[in-house]
């Protein structure tokens, strides 16, 4: 082979490795953020971290069902909807839609025990899978009502969306 040749196959070869490099490599897919990994809270710690002054507040998300979200909710929180329902998630979506993505998320429901609610792991998986690096979840042993009204922390009532 002449020695222009050569070059010339070698440049070829070069150019057609630096298109591709520029182009990147394929994007991969983000991997499913685990359940078990979530942040948690206690009542008790957000009802410290709530009453401490001078701190930045969380955003706070009610994702469970609106009738309990009426009757009591953590004052400040905003409606959402139940987070085991597309429209549900769709409003948390829109809700944060303009918080940075460093924002403080608490998400609560508290229809029932922690292990069988049904409302918190896809608002959580959702919001983590969009990039949110701060999204906890207040872990309520038992509902709402005992974990949280009968300890005396504070309370909101009504339907207007926000506490």
């Amino acid at each position: 082979m002449r020695p222009t040749r050569v070059l010339a196959t070698v440049l070829a070869a070069s150019l057609l490795a630096t298109q591709a490099g520029a182009q990147g490599p394929a994007a991969t897919p983000k991997p499913t953020p685990s359940w078990e990994n979530a942040a948690t809270l206690t009542p008790e710690e957000l009802a410290r971290a709530l009453k401490s002054p001078g701190a930045g507040k969380p955003a706070l998300f009610h994702v469970g069902f609106r009738v309990l979200f009426a009757q009591a909710h953590i004052p400040g929180s905003q409606f959402a909807g139940p987070g085991r329902e597309a429209a549900g998630l769709d409003a948390l979506r829109k809700a944060v839609s303009k918080l940075p993505k460093t924002t403080e998320i608490v998400l609560y429901c508290g229809c029932c025990p922690w292990e069988r609610c049904p409302n918190l792991e896809k608002p959580w998986k959702m919001l983590v899978s969009d990039g949110f690096a701060n999204v906890k979840v207040l872990k309520i042993p038992t509902n709402f009502g005992r974990d949280w009204v009968d300890k005396g922390f504070p309370v909101g009532s009504g339907d207007s969306g926000r506490g």
